[in-house]
């Protein structure tokens, strides 16, 4: 994960939203892709998988729908619900909390992004943890203590480069009164290194169950390796930003696309891929949702981009596990492995543990059922951890 894109295989390409795709070479055509699913084995991009238990306590318990991993420690937290980020130690073990809800000092008012500073000058060598609230972004050690506020104002979204830089998705009203985005890039002090345009924001509409939700789409950012990624507000673009320079290196042709447009927050990369969430209509994997209590029009699927084979394909959903999909478990016969969360080495999926109970018992991997003998629908989460190739 460490390599950059070659130049002479990135897509320089331009963004097809609203315009005939004609014009332009898509890499990715929604339509015509999600007329059929197919499975990929796991065993196409990794080698090993493991089931990790998270200690459950009287102080660990903790509500989780995200993870990090320093190499070390694991960090687990409920973004948009959670108040502060557990951290676990590589077998599972509770070790402690990190940040704290507040407005004294190293507090901070909601829990927003959080993730790891790549850096091994932290104390005792250990990378430390970047904590994002609306007020101010903090700096933990490795064992929780607050270090330097690198920010008092409120972000959409933060990154942590290489070299101790900070990449800070800023909005900010335009002359005709337009959201508009921009990315700042700063040193460990907060000073300004250089800044890009990151583009306009856009109002679409979600269909919710048959009905229309104006909402407001923004444009996304996260790290790639080295590099620093940015997903526009229509997501049809991809880009990769060096310093005040964006280009694109993939781009999405909607068409006459019916459902909704994906969260780019949630697309997720690789060395070998990426990863893209879609809505589409239900009726696309009619047999599928059936008996299954859905919004009435609305499902959800993941394209796979394999970057070496310049491929698109949807992500086949396996009616046996139900609304578990992802890639086909074919190394130990477990459930689909769908990651959320790559440190470059391995891939991680969390997954709470009344569901990882019930999907146990549809697959027929020893080592997941052995795992699931131990939970009860009150045990903390269990992180699913994959070995990349």
């Amino acid at each position: 994960m460490k390599k950059v894109f070659i130049a002479a295989i990135l897509f320089l390409l331009v963004a097809c939203s609203q315009r005939d795709c004609r014009e332009v070479l898509p890499v990715i055509s929604v339509n015509e892709l999600l007329k059929s699913g197919e499975t990929i084995n796991l065993s196409k991009y990794a080698s090993d998988i493991e089931y990790i238990p998270l200690e459950t306590n009287a102080e660990s318990v903790i509500m989780a729908n995200s993870v990090k991993s320093d190499g070390l420690n694991f960090y687990v937290s409920a973004i948009g619900h959670s108040n502060d980020v557990a951290r676990f130690s590589a077998d599972g073990k509770y070790i402690g909390r990190i940040g704290k809800r507040g407005r004294g000092p190293g507090e901070y008012t909601f829990l927003e992004h959080y993730g790891i500073v790549r850096d091994v000058k932290g104390v005792g060598g250990r990378n430390r943890i970047f904590v994002a609230g609306h007020n101010k972004t903090v700096i933990y050690d490795g064992n929780g203590a607050v270090g330097e506020i690198i920010s008092e104002s409120r972000i959409d979204d933060l990154e942590c480069l290489n070299d101790n830089r900070y990449a800070f998705l800023l909005g900010y009203i335009g002359e005709n009164n337009e959201v508009l985005q921009k990315i700042v890039v700063t040193d460990s002090l907060g000073r300004e290194l250089h800044e890009i345009e990151a583009g306009n924001t856009s109002v679409t509409s979600l269909d919710m169950g048959g009905r229309s939700i104006q909402t407001r789409q923004r444009n996304f950012i996260y790290s790639f390796g080295d590099s620093l990624r940015l997903v526009n507000a229509a997501v049809d673009t991809l880009f990769a930003v060096q310093e005040n320079v964006k280009k694109p290196l993939l781009s999405l042709c909607w068409d006459n696309w019916k459902g909704n447009l994906p969260n780019g927050n949630f697309i997720f990369e690789t060395e070998r891929f990426i990863m893209i969430p879609v809505s589409f209509p239900t009726s696309l994997f009619a047999d599928y949702f059936k008996n299954i209590v859905v919004p009435e029009k609305s499902s959800s699927a993941k394209i796979v981009f394999d970057k070496r084979e310049k491929r698109a394909t949807p992500l086949l959903h396996d009616s046996k596990y139900r609304l578990m999909y992802g890639f086909k478990n074919d190394i130990d016969d477990g459930a689909p492995f769908l990651p959320s969360y790559s440190d470059g080495k391995k891939m991680y999926q969390i997954v709470q543990a009344a569901h990882f109970k019930e999907v146990a018992n549809l697959g027929n991997s020893p080592k997941m059922k052995t795992v699931a003998a131990q939970l009860t629908e009150e045990s903390n989460p269990v992180l699913i951890v994959v070995t990349l190739k």
